[in-house]
């Protein structure tokens, strides 16, 4: 074999390893119709049964990527997906939390945005999981109602998820076009009011 053949052969191995290594970053972010879930139009004000009122005038809105989070030095063609997490503090024991993350299905790679929300209140936490995008909804156990009246007020399409620990019990009513639409905690019933 020649010099030329043996210095082409190394060449052409090099440059065959080399173009099969997946390094790039591929990156996904929230599909536009997902960004919908972004509570907005503060300041909010939720009121009881006894009409004490609790006001919230702000949310805490942080985007990132997944890469953000994960080493992608020893990831070799990682797919990247933009997040973006809500909080709000409702009073000093409740807290509020949405987080939306961008997908792609395991088996057809068709998009499908993930979507979650979280209502803490002291070591309770009531959660419900489901999709932001192409469908909107939350996945059982997340109880649905077409019209679900809290404190006299009916609201529309409201989800319903609750926690229990002992005798305390926490209960997140959800509207997935309006956001929080009211809560319970241990029969202290709030509801968003405009």
């Amino acid at each position: 074999m020649t010099l030329a053949r043996i210095y082409f052969a190394i060449i052409f191995v090099v440059l065959s390893t080399s173009a099969c290594k997946k390094e790039d970053t591929v990156f996904i972010p929230l599909h536009a119709q997902s960004t919908k879930w972004i509570q907005k139009d503060f300041p909010w004000a939720f009121v009881n049964q006894s009409s004490d009122t609790l006001q919230i005038s702000s949310a805490q809105t942080t985007r990132y990527r997944l890469s953000d989070l994960v080493d992608l030095s020893t990831t070799e063609g990682f797919i990247d997906y933009e997040i973006v997490e809500q909080r709000f503090s409702i009073d000093a024991q409740t807290s509020f939390a949405l987080k939306l993350r961008a997908n792609l299905q395991d088996s057809t790679y068709l998009r499908e945005d993930l979507a979650s929300v979280h209502l803490s209140w002291n070591a309770l936490q009531a959660s419900t999981y489901g999709y932001a995008w192409p469908k909107n909804y939350f996945e059982p156990p997340a109880l649905f109602f077409k019209t679900f009246t809290i404190n006299g007020t009916t609201y529309n399409n409201v989800y319903v998820s609750e926690t229990i620990d002992g005798g305390n019990r926490l209960t997140l009513y959800y509207n997935i076009s309006t956001g929080l639409i009211g809560f319970e905690r241990s029969g202290e019933i709030y509801n968003r009011v405009e």
